[in-house]
């Protein structure tokens, strides 16, 4: 519903930002679909991490009658094209986060919300495009926000890109779901595995810092690309993973061979559903097939406890394993008009679908 006039204002500033960190969880709560991501206390490490002198806030806050209805959490990222260096409005927590969005309270018509919110946006000269990815077609605003977008046709053009999925297990399907040869051949291999006394699983484990940078070197040496190479990456999820295990939110659950961590994986416990956010395997140990025993012993242990197991983002193999159901999840792209040789640039155009 729309109950009246909301006020807008965009906060640029980390201390009124941080002070935010009361409505936020007010307005967390009273969301159609919560995700762990959207809580407060990921936002608050990345930007206690990541901020510098270049990190510029963009974060439209909508409030009527005293109560904040709408926070979208934006910032500036300035990126060069070739030799045009361009301004981009992006979510916050852009490289971390599996599903973004714009916090909407539910008791409001989104859509409504939506647009006046981003002709708030078209009204502030300091940016030159928005790329709003992760956006979970959970969320009404994977549909609403290029309808919305469309109003603003003679100011900008929008792209969106809908070529990622979330696999997640529904519970109640499992048994009948999960792939029942793959299984039996999993099963083989854990109970040879649960005969060797070198072999200890730890599943829903305390949070043991030695156990993490082990799982971090494994990451590394497995992917080229991997995030975890840069520092201030390993000190976000340190920090955040920590917080999350002292609020009873962290699934951590490793495997060891002589001491030695061969496989781990790390996800969260939230709204009534396990995610599975990183699974990391020490490639030298792949013929025992520890990943692939680990994530069917993290099912087993949490199926009677929880509605859905999200494996979020990636359509790596061992995800349907135990599942067919997989989720949307959408990119929006919008580009003012007069960005001309933005919108019509190669390097722009290769990475936009109509």
């Amino acid at each position: 519903m729309m109950k009246g006039k909301i006020e807008f204002k965009i906060i640029n500033e980390i201390n009124d930002f941080k002070n935010l960190k009361e409505a936020w969880s007010e307005l967390y709560n009273n969301l159609e679909n919560k995700e762990i991501f959207y809580e407060w206390i990921w936002i608050e490490e990345y930007i206690k991490h990541f901020k510098n002198s270049n990190f510029k806030l963009f974060v439209v806050v909508g409030e009527e009658n005293g109560e904040i209805v709408t926070i979208a959490p934006l910032y500036i990222e300035e990126k060069k094209f070739g030799i045009i260096k361009k301004r981009i409005l992006k979510f916050i927590v852009d490289r971390t986060a599996d599903y973004q969005c714009i916090l909407i309270r539910k008791d409001y018509n989104h859509y409504s919300v939506l647009k006046k919110l981003f002709k708030i946006i078209f009204e502030d000269e300091r940016w030159d495009m928005i790329s709003l990815n992760n956006i979970s077609y959970r969320e009404k605003q994977s549909i609403l926000i290029g309808e919305v977008i469309g109003r603003f046709s003679d100011e900008a053009i929008c792209y969106k890109k809908v070529e990622k999925i979330a696999p997640y297990i529904n519970i109640g399907e499992f048994e009948e779901k999960r792939n029942a040869k793959r299984y039996k051949e999993i099963e083989r291999k854990e109970r040879v595995s649960d005969k060797n006394e070198n072999i200890n699983i730890n599943i829903d484990s305390k949070w043991d810092k030695d156990i993490w940078y082990q799982l971090v070197d494994i990451h590394k040496n497995t992917w080229k690309d991997s995030i975890l190479k840069n520092e201030d990456y390993v000190q976000f999820y340190e920090s955040l993973f920590y917080k999350l295990y002292e609020r009873g939110k962290l699934e951590f659950s490793y495997v060891t061979y002589d001491n030695q961590v061969i496989s781990g994986h790390l996800g969260f416990k939230c709204c009534n559903k396990v995610y599975g956010y990183n699974l990391y395997n020490d490639e030298s140990w792949k013929k025992l097939s520890m990943g692939d025993i680990l994530i069917k012993k993290v099912i087993n242990h949490y199926k009677n406890s929880y509605d859905l197991i999200d494996m979020l983002l990636g359509d790596e193999e061992y995800k349907f394993y135990s599942t067919d159901s997989v989720i949307n999840i959408c990119d929006y792209t919008i580009i003012r008009k007069k960005q001309i040789l933005l919108r019509l640039g190669k390097k722009i155009k290769s990475c936009l679908c109509n």
